[in-house]
């Protein structure tokens, strides 16, 4: 997937519109239960994850990882930091930043050489 700014201010235009017309989605329960409410609380959540990743892909103003920008396609030295997304009172997300914490000297060797990790003994997922 490439991203560009144009395209990521789509996507949280068109979540945005979806948002608008939540009020006007009809719950009620039927005889068979409250699958309607299941269904409004899924697109809910569906909704806010959809808009915290599109928020996070648009900070990332650089090409990093699986995350490719098409109008920024260099790793950003300044950007090595983790996006945080936070919910406010007003029901709104903000993104803020912190410092990717420094590799603890146990494992600088390992992320520097690109040695091995002995499995034996231990619970593989």
């Amino acid at each position: 997937m490439v991203r560009t700014e144009q395209g990521l201010a789509q996507g949280l235009a068109k979540v945005a519109e979806l948002k608008a017309a939540l009020p006007d989605v009809d719950v009620r329960p039927t005889s068979e239960g409250y699958d309607d409410l299941a269904h409004v609380l899924d697109l809910r959540a569906s909704l806010l994850s959809a808009e915290a990743s599109l928020l996070g892909a648009s900070a990332r103003r650089e090409t990093r990882g699986a995350h490719h920008r098409k109008d920024y396609p260099n790793q950003e030295p300044a950007l090595r930091v983790n996006f945080l997304l936070k919910l406010d009172s007003d029901g709104r997300l903000t993104v803020s930043s912190q410092p990717v914490p420094p590799v603890p000297d146990h494992l600088e060797e390992w992320a520097r050489d690109g040695g091995t990790i002995e499995l034996k003994g231990r619970l593989l997922e």
